[in-house]
């Protein structure tokens, strides 16, 4: 399988497996409840095999489990866990300017 990649000293970007999606994800103010937003769009639109590209590391490593979950956030990432029980959902920290279609969303509707 070919995938498509474009290399610079700071971006590494891969084009998604065919049959999976990329969910973009960039709100650092909500973190976990923006992820829970886009798991819920992606399941809604029957979107079972999702890569979620995130710049937080520490959000990050909460879904990869390397992390205790703050109390605070706790409901939340239990929520997310839960609902993507039944998908393949896979977390993967980006840079934030590997992220370029959120960041670029963000940087031009603030």
């Amino acid at each position: 399988m070919s995938t498509s990649m474009i290399h610079s000293p700071v971006v590494h970007w891969c084009k998604s497996r065919s049959t999976w999606v990329i969910l973009n994800v960039d709100d650092g103010s909500e973190e976990a409840r923006t992820i829970w937003k886009g798991v819920n769009v992606c399941k809604t639109a029957g979107m079972l095999k999702v890569t979620v590209e995130y710049y937080s590391m520490l959000i990050i490593n909460l879904f990869n489990g390397k992390l205790k979950v703050p109390w605070q956030i706790s409901q939340t990432i239990d929520k997310i866990i839960r609902e993507i029980s039944y998908s393949d959902f896979i977390f993967y920290h980006v840079k934030r300017e590997e992220n370029f279609t959120a960041d670029r969303t963000t940087t031009t509707t603030s």
